[in-house]
Formats: C-alpha cells, structure tokens, sequence
C-alpha cells in the first residue's frame, strides 16, 4: 500500500492572520494560561499545521495562547501543499488532533453541531440521534451551550423510560423540558435511585414542580415534590 504523502513549507507568519477551523471545540482554546506563560519563556518551538490559505490544522491552542500576549507575533508554521477538498482537510484535521487530545462527548456534539456529522464516533453519533429525535437540533444546541455531555442526558431518559413505564415521545419530551428548565438530570437521576414512588417523580415531570433532597425528623433522606 502506498502511503500519502504531502509536500510542506515551513513559513513564519502572523499569529492574527491564521484562520480557525470550524471543528475545533471551544473548549480545547479556553484554558492556555499555563500555555502562554512558557510561550513568554521559550517562545513557540513546534510549528503550528496550516493549510495554503492560512486556515490551522494543528495548533490551534498554541496559536491562541500567543495570541494572548502580542497578537502580532509572528508564529512558525508547516504549510501542508495540495488538499484538494473540504473532507481531506476534515480528515487531516480530526487525524491530527484526536491523537493529541481525546475528543469528549461534550466535544463531539459540538462537532456534530458544526456540520461535523461523520467526524464524531459512532457512539457519541447514535445517543446524538436519539436526543435528536425527541427534541431536535434545539435541545442538542442547549446541552451544547451548556457544555455537557449528550449521554447524560440520554442516560436520564432511559432512567425515567424504565421506572415509571412512560415511555411515548410526547412523556420523554416532558423529560427533558423538566431537566433544562425545573430541575437538572442529575436530580431526577437522584430522585429515582432513591427509589421515591413512581407516581412522585411522574407528578414532579409532568406538573413542572421541583424536587428536593430533605431530612425526616427520623435522620432518613427523603425526596419530595415541592408544591
């Protein structure tokens, strides 16, 4: 088998004129303090991977850290010659940076969320689905702002599905309005492994009350529906 092969130019360029990929999670450029500080010390030592359009392949951590303390700096870059399409560029990409740092959950729906549909694991790509077709590209974009993974919420669907019997659409649809908007999935998740009475937890999804961890006068932990 003949291995591809690409041609590269090692260039400097200006940290402010590399363009950003579309797949790169949010998260992997939040936190380059720690970054950004060695950068001060020892400057960038490992090129960057750009395309012949400036667009990165690799580095976007080490470009945005630098970028933090002279967004005029020039930064070192390798320059890979002759991508001739969108998916070889998404293939480069994902190549080069899932080995680097493991794509989460979390990640990978954003990934999904940027047209990344077949970038993503087949795993993380059928619990995508299955929220999907409960509540759409709405309830994916939420769970994305709020930078969780996806299975936790599928995981609290099925929780529910399998302990109080409900088990429709329109029930579990109920679900996930109660988790974004009334409690969280990490309560109700609780709430059923405490083993409060069916007709309880059913009561506080479908009425919208919220659900609270009290002590009895007897020392033991109960869950009740708040009025």
């Amino acid at each position: 088998m003949q291995l591809k092969q690409y041609d590269y130019d090692l260039i400097s360029i200006p940290v402010k004129e590399l363009k950003y990929s579309s797949l790169n999670p949010a998260e992997r450029t939040n936190k380059v303090k720690s970054l950004a500080l060695s950068f001060k010390k020892t400057g960038v030592i490992t090129p960057v991977l750009i395309t012949e359009d400036k667009k990165l392949i690799d580095g976007h951590r080490r470009a945005t850290a630098l970028s933090y303390i002279d967004p005029d700096a020039q930064i070192p870059a390798l320059v890979v010659k002759d991508i001739s399409s969108k998916k070889e560029y998404e293939e480069l990409f994902m190549h080069t940076n899932d080995g680097v740092m493991k794509m989460s959950p979390s990640q990978e729906l954003e990934i999904y969320l940027k047209g990344g549909h077949n970038r993503i694991s087949d795993r993380t790509h059928n619990c995508i689905t299955a929220l999907k077709t409960l509540g759409g590209i709405p309830v994916l974009k939420r769970i994305n702002k709020e930078n969780k993974s996806p299975f936790t919420y599928l995981a609290t669907i099925n929780m529910y599905a399998s302990y109080t019997g409900k088990v429709t659409k329109r029930s579990l649809r109920k679900v996930l309005y109660w988790v974004f908007n009334v409690g969280s999935a990490y309560t109700l998740k609780s709430a059923m492994s405490f083993m409060i009475p069916r007709d309880e937890v059913i009561k506080a999804v479908e009425e919208r009350k919220e659900l609270s961890l009290t002590i009895n006068s007897d020392g033991d932990d109960d869950i009740l529906v708040n009025s």
